[in-house]
Order: structure tokens, then sequence, then C-alpha cells
């Protein structure tokens, strides 16, 4: 038996398990489900080492998720293919409205290897943490808002001269 020269591994990625299948080259065999695995590095290590024992090239791919990027910079580091997909762009069967982990893993591994699926743009860790700062700072404003939006309702409707305070209800009259 030969050892094909690529194997594209689908990943259904989750906080506690990741779901693998992969799919060799030739395109008459199906995809294989290996199993789930932990989340931890040392299991997607082992990972690697097996799945290199049957191919001399990986292209692994899984959908963009909270999860985060994490496992796509570890495997880029590690000098590997990795696409992240979001999850509108793969294509759906009619009428397929079962998901499963392994189901998943299996169909992102096929979408793969025919070269169907999309990917997302990654940001690096410096755009990430912008982002992420950007969103909390639009969260806190909008909770500063509410919150101090029933003071001010109060002050009004109690005919009372509102004090001079810092923050005012925004709406589209302001």
């Amino acid at each position: 038996m030969h050892k094909p020269t690529t194997l594209f591994v689908g990943l259904d990625v989750h906080k506690e398990s990741i779901a693998v299948a992969h799919a060799a080259t030739e395109r008459f065999e199906p995809p294989v489900f290996v199993g789930p695995i932990g989340t931890r590095q040392r299991d997607i290590d082992q990972l690697v080492r097996r799945l290199q024992a049957k191919a001399a090239r990986l292209v692994f791919a899984y959908e963009a998720g909270p999860c985060g990027y994490v496992l796509h910079r570890y495997l880029s580091r590690k000098g590997f293919d990795c696409l992240v997909v979001a999850p509108s762009l793969i294509p759906k069967r009619p009428g397929d409205k079962v998901k499963t982990d392994r189901r998943d893993a299996v169909e992102i591994a096929r979408l793969l290897r025919s070269g169907d699926l999309v990917s997302v743009y990654v940001p690096s860790v410096e755009d990430e943490a912008i982002r992420d700062l950007c969103r909390a700072r639009d969260a806190d404003t909008v909770a500063a808002a509410v919150g101090c939006e029933p003071c001010w309702a109060v002050l009004v409707t109690s005919s009372r001269a509102p004090p001079s305070i810092q923050c005012r209800p925004t709406g589209s009259g302001s």
C-alpha cells in the first residue's frame, strides 16, 4: 500500500474536544473519522505524529467559532497549512439538518480535499487584541448609557432640576 502525498484533515473544534477526520488525496476513498481528541497541545502533537505516518503533507481546516484562532496559529507555527472557514460559507446539501461532530469533521475533510472551502481572514494577535479592546469599550459605553437612563428619568419625572452629571441619555435627539 502506498502512502498518499497529502492528507486533508477536517476538525470540528469545541472547548473540551476536537473531532478529527481525514481524507487522502485519492478522490475515490471516503473520508475516515479518526475520533475525538483533547484540546491540549500534547493531544494535537500526538495527532500530528499519527497523521504524519500516513502522509508526507498535512492540510488542516476547521470552522471559525468561539474557540478563536489559537489552533490555527499553533499549526501554522509548526509549518502546516491550516484554513479557518466561516460556517456560513460551507456548502450544505438541501435537507441536511442533522449536525454531529463526526459528520461535521468528515464533511470538512471531504470539502477541503475537493477545494470547496473558502478561508476567512485570521487576524494577528495584535489585531485580535485591538478588536477585543474596541468591543469591550463599546460594551462599556452601552452599559453606562443604559445605567444612567433610569437615573435621568427619575430626575426629570420628579420635576427636580437635574444636577450636573456626566452621563445623559443617548437618543436620536441629543
